[in-house]
């Protein structure tokens, strides 16, 4: 989790599937990919498979798919990602679509 939130520049924001902002500097980010990314445990519980990806150096999105969420196998959810590389080169802000509830 650590290593994701330092991709993102200092004031950078997700905006989640429901349309709730997660900045950096308040540690919603931190909060909001430890939801995301772990179980009770603290093991990876989400791995997207990766079915499209554009990128022009400024903006990125990624189209995946998932089948565990929170340690359960699921239905498949599909999701896109779009991610704005700010001047430093690392993440401005990513706005994500999916159905997955975190």
């Amino acid at each position: 989790v650590d290593a994701v939130v330092k991709t993102f520049e200092t004031t950078g924001v997700a905006v989640d599937g429901a349309g709730r902002s997660h900045d950096r500097e308040s540690g919603a980010l931190h909060r909001y990919y430890l939801k995301m990314l772990q179980n009770e445990h603290g093991a990876n519980d989400w791995v997207p498979i990766v079915q499209g990806v554009a990128d022009d150096s400024r903006a990125c999105s990624i189209e995946y798919e998932t089948t565990k969420l929170r340690g359960e196998e699921t239905a498949p959810k599909e999701g896109l990602m779009v991610f704005e590389r700010g001047d430093s080169g690392l993440i401005r802000s990513v706005r994500i679509y999916d159905e997955a509830g975190y």
